[in-house]
């Protein structure tokens, strides 16, 4: 008997590594499946009850040996696939949320055929290459420590090891493709998760576990690193995205990193029921409550819903709630990251390449993620970006014109304890798919698009009120085209800044001090840009060594974030909200570079400039560390030329 479970537990392992029957994905049975929840089950289990559980496992195991206890009939081969997925149950539910018993019954020997001979055929082949697979994965050794500890009911501490090898060795695979790159950036993001994985605690490497059991087996590693990073804590997930939109980063690797901006985590139904229940609020309350979220964050999700208005008529929302459980998970990200922080900054080979205080982003970091957790300031900054978002004008594109219209949600917040917000439903797709079926008959479309949305952005954080969203990558832009118009509807204000007066004339005139390299003025702006911890004589010292090798070398000007970078990393302790403002300035040059715009933030907010001439011209008249004499140019450019005359060089 002993050989027979050892032959049936073989086909339980769940590696993902590249397969050579590429035409198939394979997947474990809901058999197996089954019994590796139940087994890591009974990783915290106690002792005794660890044993009983193990005993009704094999009890299970063994009555399915003796017979095909079901047979079911299938029309086609989709249909066996999504047998074996089986995601009704499985798929979005956490094990601890299955019970032992409805476990323990899906333990049964289930026979597919079917009556077609072509889709038999594929059957059998499925099950003879599944196997073929399964018996030459490399870690048949861990299954064996995994089986051990099964057969012999002892403590769990086997099956923690088997655990534990096996997040390792799957983040491993991932990491190693990160080494051959062999790119500063892809050395530290390695570095970052080795480190991270090593100290995840074991509660959340059994989820990861358990949900790489339910995904493809010949899944690449690629997709495997996502399952894992998607079943992590949502500050990692939040320093991938922004690591990852570095155009250093290869593009294959970015994509990945990108697809967490789309690809989080859903919380699984009944979790949203419980949730929605808990504010006093029952489902049945809604004429429509959508089960499958429209849209899930890294902090958040959206459901779509339909309620009747006092006239009777059926209105479409969306609500959004926080995700259960999301505080503990950022405490958990925190201790983690604060603690390899420190390793990573004093790491000797990744000092020589004067990274940013690793330390310091995670800090930024976790004071971003406290301001999201605070549902009603979100709406408050909703509200406010809907008034101030809300424009539309007529742009021109392949010798076609129509109308862009930008606009932001409405929203409230609804239950007794004001956990759920409620916005209004908006349609559409991300601009990249949007635009897709466009971009042979409008090649520029997606490029105009994104530069008004920059200017848009920059216009009213450098200008106006001062105001930003953080964070206006791809997965928080709805875009829906039709033949009256062109709407941009701007989501997700969960990450916003706002700039006071001074804090928009400095981050102006740092920005025209790095154009002109001038040290007087960097140092100045930058240190009204601080929290006043460093000294001026300092900075200007520093400041004046680095101008001078940049003057020097003739090497392209730095950009406003790499001095930001640079900054940071020389000890000067940078204002919030300007942190935020570089944020949100990375994504708005990743969404620049996905449009293939020619144009930088830097060239958008020279045009901006000049529609702010007499604001201009009095700032810089004004401005004492800056000699008027050594730039007649621009003055003479923002008080006479025309928009239309005026190139950028004429100015910079």
């Amino acid at each position: 008997m002993k050989s027979a479970v050892r032959c049936w537990l073989l086909f339980i392992l769940f590696i993902a590594a590249n397969s050579v029957y590429a035409e198939e994905n394979y997947y474990l049975s809901s058999s197996e499946k089954a019994v590796i929840a139940l087994a890591l089950k009974s990783v915290n289990a106690e002792t005794t009850d660890q044993a009983q559980l193990i005993a009704k496992i094999f009890n299970r195991i063994r009555k399915s040996e003796v017979r095909t206890q079901t047979k079911i009939n299938v029309i086609n081969f989709k249909e066996f696939i999504e047998a074996q997925k089986n995601s009704e149950l499985f798929e979005n539910s956490k094990n601890a949320q299955l019970s032992n018993d409805q476990l323990l019954n899906e333990i049964k020997s289930v026979e597919y055929y079917s009556n077609s001979a072509h889709v038999q055929k594929r059957i059998d082949n499925y099950y003879s290459n599944r196997r073929q697979h399964l018996l030459n994965s490399p870690i048949l050794t861990e299954l064996l420590n995994f089986d051990t500890a099964l057969q012999s009911h002892s403590s769990n501490e086997s099956i923690k090891e088997y655990i534990t090898k096996c997040v390792e060795e799957k983040s491993d695979k991932f990491i190693e493709k990160l080494r051959q790159d062999d790119n500063p950036q892809t050395l530290l993001l390695a570095k970052l998760l080795k480190k991270y994985f090593a100290n995840l605690p074991n509660s959340q490497k059994i989820e990861i576990v358990y949900q790489l059991s339910l995904s493809a087996i010949n899944s690449s590693s690629m997709d495997v690193f996502l399952v894992m990073i998607q079943n992590s804590g949502p500050q990692i997930q939040k320093l991938i995205q922004i690591m990852g939109r570095s155009p250093l980063i290869p593009p294959e690797f970015q994509l990945i990193f990108q697809k967490l901006e789309s690809q989080v985590k859903p919380v699984p139904w009944p979790a949203v029921q419980e949730l929605i229940e808990s504010e006093g609020i029952k489902i049945s309350d809604f004429d429509y409550f959508e089960k499958k979220a429209i849209g899930v964050g890294t902090m958040a999700q959206t459901h779509r819903v339909q309620i009747k208005t006092e006239n009777g008529e059926r209105q479409s929302l969306a609500i959004r709630f926080l995700k259960p459980d999301i505080e503990q998970l950022l405490q958990m990200d925190q201790t983690i990251l604060k603690a390899i922080a420190v390793d990573i900054d004093n790491d000797p080979e990744l000092k020589k390449f004067n990274f940013p205080s690793l330390a310091d982003l995670i800090d930024d970091l976790s004071q971003t993620v406290q301001e999201e957790l605070n549902i009603e300031r979100t709406i408050t900054d909703q509200t406010m970006g809907s008034k101030i978002y809300t424009t539309s004008e007529v742009i021109s594109f392949n010798k076609q014109k129509n109308k862009l219209q930008f606009s932001v949600p409405e929203t409230y917040s609804l239950g007794k304890n004001k956990k759920l917000m409620v916005q209004e439903l908006v349609f559409g797709q991300k601009p990249y798919k949007e635009l897709s079926q466009y971009k042979e008959i409008y090649p520029d479309l997606y490029r105009v698009i994104a530069e008004k949305t920059a200017e848009l952005w920059l216009s009213e954080a450098f200008f106006k009120s001062g105001f930003f969203h953080a964070d206006l990558h791809q997965g928080n832009i709805m875009m829906q085209l039709t033949d009256s118009e062109i709407k941009v509807n701007i989501l997700d204000f969960g990450m916003t800044g706002k700039l006071t007066p001074e804090l928009q004339k400095s981050a102006i005139l740092l920005g025209l001090g790095i154009k002109i390299n001038n040290p007087q003025l960097i140092a100045k702006h930058f240190f009204l840009l601080s929290k006043n911890n460093t000294s001026p004589q300092t900075l200007i010292k520093l400041i004046s060594e680095r101008t001078e090798k940049i003057k020097n070398s003739h090497a392209e000007t730095p950009s406003i974030s790499e001095w930001t970078a640079w900054a940071i990393q020389n000890g000067l302790e940078l204002n919030y909200e300007f942190l935020k403002l570089n944020r949100g300035l990375a994504a708005l040059d990743v969404l620049l570079l996905d449009a293939k715009s020619t144009f930088s933030f830097d060239d958008i907010i020279q045009k901006i400039m000049l529609n702010n001439k007499i604001y201009m011209a009095d700032l810089l008249i004004k401005e004492n560390q800056l000699k008027l004499k050594n730039v007649p140019d621009m003055l003479t450019a923002l008080k006479l030329a025309k928009t239309k005359a005026l190139s950028c060089k004429s100015l910079f």
